[in-house]
């Protein structure tokens, strides 16, 4: 039996542990606010499945602060609202804050494979580098016939069949980067062995996947917990697989019976860029990568853009009379009338602001501990960018839900230069999009060549009147779009008249 001593001194000792332990605790720096969580299971019931970007929002006024802090079963998110925030945590400090989160149900699919969702490493270099070799502002002018080609032909498919304005632009961007990546044709398909069908299939392949969770802490629960099953994600693994190969092999075989071609897949066979993998397994990677990351963001930021003219006929008229002064009526605008047209360039800033396609970006995830503002953030925190929040703070961004070109312009009509021309939509520091200079072209020639040949109007009811707009999105995925709406899209004249140059 214990003596009377020895117990007192357990006690004594048990005592000063816990006053020890409530001491250290009390002296732990502090997360950024958020929601209370609950015991175990954290602020799960707190995280939107839906609307991230607008709930965190609300979340900056409900805490009065633009960095936001939840818990779910034990997994930090940092949420951050401000672009000075993020430009300090993602850029400043992009050593510690450029790896993506752990996602074992898009490991399961083969998705992480994606440059996009790649863990920070020597992998993720090698990407990194063939990307930004091939995809350069420097490269992009070989590239500049295909963007010419391909929204000549959207041009004509408006003008056949305008109701379906959205399924062409979903077309036109895919077919834009099957011809810059694998020099595919998707005109012919005959001669790709690609069925007509095949956009189609890729799509549903692409929002599947992203369907597995919008927000990666949702991600990371386990497949029975999500409803999946292993016949599911086995069949969703091989679809991944058959699109990322299915091109790629086709493209190599192309590529070795002509030593000429242009496309990214045959300048990387021949140039064989040395990397820490030695197989074509990564160079089968980057090339699904740079394809699939720009598909569903372009077509969405083409529909925000007829949108946006539906609603304010005065941006219209105003950028057609720009291209009427600068570039005349009987030819398209190019690339190289670009900085001759700073109307058409705000409107082209403005859309990415008031509708960015990727709301939330792609979340981040810190390798180590970390102070910040006197806030401590754990290492493994996943950082959620919220894009379309820093789009909308009012010093920067007055009447924040107006589509409003002019603020990027002076008074003259120029550029502002104190207006950045840096476009949040493209993420930050070292994990921004490596595409973002193709994205920016085949995008702004996308609305140029619209506005040079078509109005765009309100659709009519039978009384003549306008049909009324909502400005409902499709936003249960990682790429928001709009959900479709009647407008006029009438050709201003015919197609076949313009030319590409003067």
């Amino acid at each position: 039996m214990a003596s009377v001593p020895s117990v007192w001194s357990l006690a004594l000792a048990l005592l000063l542990l816990v006053i020890a332990y409530a001491r250290g605790f009390r002296r732990r720096p502090a997360h950024p606010p958020g929601p209370k969580p609950l015991p175990i299971i954290g602020n799960l019931l707190d995280v939107p499945k839906s609307k991230g970007h607008v709930v965190f929002k609300e979340w900056e006024k409900q805490y009065d602060s633009k960095l936001l802090y939840a818990s779910v079963l034990g997994q930090s998110v940092l949420v951050i609202n401000s672009l000075e925030d993020a430009t300090e945590l993602l850029e400043k400090r992009a050593s510690t804050t450029s790896d993506r989160p752990w996602l074992p149900l898009m490991d399961l699919v083969g998705a992480t494979r994606n440059t996009l969702l790649k863990r920070y490493g020597d992998s993720w270099r090698f990407h990194r580098r063939i990307l930004h070799q091939n995809l350069r502002k420097g490269v992009l002018e070989h590239y500049r016939p295909i963007l010419m080609q391909k929204s000549h032909i959207l041009l004509h498919r408006l003008a056949q069949d305008p109701a379906e304005f959205l399924t062409h632009f979903k077309i036109y961007s895919s077919s834009l980067l099957m011809g810059v990546v694998y020099g595919c044709d998707m005109e012919a398909p005959d001669e790709w062995n690609l069925p007509t069908s095949y956009f189609e299939w890729a799509e549903k392949v692409i929002r599947d996947v992203s369907k597995i969770g919008l927000l990666p802490i949702i991600r990371q629960a386990p497949s029975w917990l999500l409803g999946g099953s292993q016949s599911y994600t086995a069949d969703l693994r091989r679809r991944v697989l058959k699109l990322r190969d299915q091109p790629f092999d086709l493209a190599k075989e192309k590529a070795m019976l002509d030593d000429e071609r242009l496309d990214m897949v045959s300048r990387v066979l021949r140039n064989k860029v040395e990397g820490p993998e030695s197989s074509e397994e990564p160079l089968r990677d980057v090339s699904m990568s740079a394809w699939v990351a720009g598909v569903e963001t372009t077509a969405s930021a083409l529909g925000s853009f007829i949108l946006a003219l539906c609603l304010c006929p005065d941006v219209q008229e105003k950028a057609q009379d720009e291209i009427s002064r600068v570039v005349g009526s009987d030819r398209l605008p190019t690339l190289e009338d670009r900085p001759s047209l700073p109307y058409l360039e705000a409107i082209y800033r403005e859309v990415l602001r008031w509708k960015p396609p990727a709301p939330q970006a792609v979340p981040h995830s810190t390798v180590q501990d970390d102070m910040y503002k006197g806030y401590f953030i754990p290492s493994g925190t996943i950082i959620i960018p919220n894009v379309w929040a820093m789009m909308r703070d009012e010093e920067s961004y007055p009447e924040p839900e107006a589509f409003r070109p002019e603020r990027y312009l002076k008074p003259d009509g120029t550029l502002d230069a104190r207006q950045s021309d840096r476009v949040l939509a493209y993420g930050f520091g070292r994990r921004a999009c490596p595409g973002k200079d193709l994205a920016s072209e085949s995008f702004w020639l996308g609305i140029a060549h619209i506005l040079a040949s078509f109005d765009i109007a309100k659709a009519k009811d039978k009384e003549g009147m306008d049909i009324p707009l909502t400005l409902e999105y499709f936003d249960d995925e990682a790429v928001v779009r709009p959900k479709p709406f009647p407008c006029s899209i009438t050709a201003r004249r015919s197609i076949d008249t313009l030319t590409f140059a003067g």
